[in-house]
């Protein structure tokens, strides 16, 4: 058996009974084992309780394991231990594995967080400062929710510290307004330090996805927080440190981020950058908001509705019952800066649908002097978006009639509005050999300076959508455009 050449060996493995442990034919001889582990070992995936075995696996002369190791996925839902505690000995063991191996693979490093137990300090992730760098992780995925509640933001980069050769990084964090702005304004301001003191000479890809969800009450002003003095918003210091990295291409920026107007503003040129998006909250980070309750809309609807004894009638009521429940608190009326309370029941009192002509403006301008500045750009997407996740459907209004969608899709030619799951605009390969520009924004248009100053970034050759809400696949988990665009297009 051991006479059979490797990459024979290696296809005979592929075929073996599935309903059989492959590891169970590691023991015909040491030929077969080495083959068996080659596959065995390629990818694994890990608990809490598997640190010890993990260890194990490695042990004097069986280290050769990790030079087949090229995925590994650490699963802390139900970790019964400290959970930073038993990251840092997941870590410290691939320190020692990049320590004694010296031959050992690119590693995709996922580390999840998913569900909370009942812990209620903050807490952090931080090596030792003598801890050795982990060389062979070169893609890194950091997921949290639940328990991601209480870790500090700045944590996430932690981890980048020791992964010298980081290629790829997909970080999660939170900042949830229950928080009150003092922690908010404090672990904005630790992220934006982590992130200073990381090296991103390798990076190629930056995916940052901030589990945020905006006020339920939009009267409920949503306060500053950028630091006092003359020191800028940790966001566009990170936008600026992320400048100084050669080989990025892919910056995403998920979410939403509660990001200042000016967000753009007076960036360096990102020399490699192709592919970026940001997802920008309706709350401002100067506590402001980007859009405005539309008073010509409602009084409108009010106009047209008949029936307005009853609404009147129950308006009040519903007025009488918030002032009773508010939905938004704050947990301690003589803290104005500590956590706030959330009424999670009924539909809550969004209304700002019209984007504000004093904050808007000043973003979409930045926005299109970002374009300009970084021609490498071949896909530029901003997106206004109330909580995370992957859908892009319309905010749960106040109201039926109400609706609230801003998106800005940039593509250069032969670059689709697609991530690669669905084909997001049906009727898109007839102009796919020009650059296009598509507006998702209702029936607002944008002023003559941000119109202008879009037409100049794109050029004379771009084709300009303003896509239509009712030509969205409502039944579609994913924003489908249904409509052939001949209508949508602007001459």
């Amino acid at each position: 058996m051991d006479s059979i050449p490797p990459e024979i060996l290696s296809e005979i493995i592929i075929f073996l009974d599935k309903d059989t442990k492959i590891s169970a034919y590691s023991t015909i001889s040491r030929t077969w084992q080495h083959a068996i582990e080659q596959r065995t070992f390629r990818s694994l995936k890990l608990t809490a309780d598997d640190v010890g075995a993990f260890k194990d696996c490695f042990v004097s002369d069986n280290i050769r394991r990790a030079q087949y190791m090229t995925k590994l996925d650490i699963d802390l839902a139900y970790c019964r231990s400290s959970v930073p505690d038993v990251a840092i000995a997941f870590l410290n063991a691939l320190s020692d594995i990049a320590n004694r191996a010296p031959n050992v693979l690119p590693l995709t490093l996922s580390l999840s967080l998913p569900h909370s137990q009942g812990e209620s300090d903050i807490w952090d992730i931080q090596l030792p400062d003598n801890a050795l760098d982990i060389h062979q992780v070169e893609a890194f995925v950091l997921q949290v929710s639940g328990l991601g509640y209480y870790m500090r933001q700045a944590a996430a980069f932690n981890f980048l510290l020791h992964f010298p050769r980081i290629r790829s990084a997909k970080l999660s964090i939170m900042d949830m307004p229950e928080w009150g702005l003092r922690r908010r304004r404090s672990e904005r301001q630790e992220l934006g330090n982590a992130i200073q003191a990381t090296d991103f000479s390798h990076l190629t890809e930056f995916v940052l996805t901030v589990w945020h969800i905006s006020l339920r009450d939009e009267n409920w002003p949503p306060g500053s927080l950028v630091p006092g003095g003359n020191l800028e918003d940790p966001y566009r210091t990170t936008m600026r440190r992320l400048s100084t990295a050669p080989n990025l291409k892919t910056l995403h920026l998920m979410g939403p981020l509660v990001i200042c107007p000016d967000f753009f503003s007076e960036l360096p040129t990102f020399p490699a950058l192709e592919d970026f998006q940001l997802d920008f909250a309706t709350e401002t980070a100067d506590d402001r908001w980007f859009f405005i309750r539309d008073e010509e809309l409602e009084k409108r609807m009010e106009e047209e509705d008949e029936d307005d004894d009853s609404d009147d009638e129950e308006s009040d009521s519903d007025s009488d019952s918030d002032s009773d429940n508010p939905w938004v608190k704050l947990t301690d009326p003589d803290d104005e800066e500590g956590p706030l309370e959330h009424r999670d029941e009924g539909c809550p009192p969004r209304f700002r649908t019209l984007p504000n002509p004093d904050t808007i403006r000043t973003l979409l301008l930045g926005a299109a002097r970002f374009v300009q500045d970084n021609p490498k750009l071949q896909r530029f997407i901003l997106r206004n978006k109330t909580a995370p996740g992957l859908r892009e459907q319309s905010t749960a209004m106040m109201y039926d009639y109400m609706t609230r969608n801003l998106q800005l899709w940039y593509m250069k030619p032969g670059i689709p509005r697609s991530d690669g799951i669905v084909v997001r605009i049906q009727g898109e390969h007839k102009y796919l050999s020009h650059p296009r520009l598509y507006w998702r924004v209702g029936d607002w248009r944008p002023d003559e300076d941000v119109t202008k100053a879009w037409s100049e970034v794109t050029g004379p050759d771009t084709k300009v959508f303003f896509l239509k809400d009712d030509n969205f696949d409502p039944w579609s988990q994913w924003p489908i455009y249904l409509g052939d665009l001949e209508d949508e297009l602007v001459e």
